[in-house]
């Protein structure tokens, strides 16, 4: 361990103690036991403010965890996938919201933090992705080829090979591809 997640853990258990030791009474609480990895809290007796046992001891754990997670495994490798894709080996398969039109995903949700999916998806000639919204994702969105139309929050923005339109939420948006040829994007989804 690195000196500062000395201090972090150090820290981390005076807080867990000092929360433990304000439900509790001093009697309740005997000690705060550290046992390899584990922080074990000894108890007696009954608590002082009528809160369950079982509930604090998951409000502290959870506590615990987050620390614990955001300290020692904030930033966690990739799961085990390949680093390398390639679209000739990517199945395609419906997006969530428009049967008609598939995409190729690239990076699904988990494997890479904050990034909630990146695929490719094409629009045939006169295809529209309905409209939608999202709560709490923010999408971007480039063209590699074709042309077509994003409509977000009534406004028209041109779709043509090169543009990258990024789309917050909760905004609505929709996709227009032309008349004249498929419209090919990147979608990718942050949240």
């Amino acid at each position: 361990q690195s000196p500062v997640q000395k201090f972090v853990r150090r820290w981390v258990e005076r807080v867990i103690l000092a929360f433990v030791r304000s439900v509790w009474s001093s009697k309740v609480v005997s000690t705060v036991v550290i046992k390899g990895r584990r922080k074990v809290l000894v108890e007696k007796r009954k608590l002082l403010m009528n809160v369950p046992a079982p509930v604090v001891l998951i409000l502290v754990c959870s506590q615990v965890l987050l620390v614990a997670h955001i300290v020692f495994g904030g930033s966690k490798a990739l799961p085990d996938v390949s680093p390398y894709v390639h679209l000739d080996n990517i199945p395609f398969e419906s997006v969530s919201h428009d049967e008609d039109i598939f995409k190729q995903v690239l990076v699904r949700n988990g494997e890479i933090p904050h990034i909630t999916q990146v695929a490719r998806s094409e629009l045939k000639p006169g295809q529209i992705a309905s409209e939608n919204w999202h709560v709490d994702m923010y999408e971007v969105f480039l063209v590699l080829s074709g042309n077509g139309t994003l409509i977000l929050d009534g406004e028209a923005l041109p779709m043509t090979p090169g543009a990258c339109i990024r789309v917050a939420p909760p905004k609505k948006h929709k996709i227009l591809a032309s008349e004249t040829s498929n419209l090919v994007i990147v979608g990718f989804a942050v949240a």
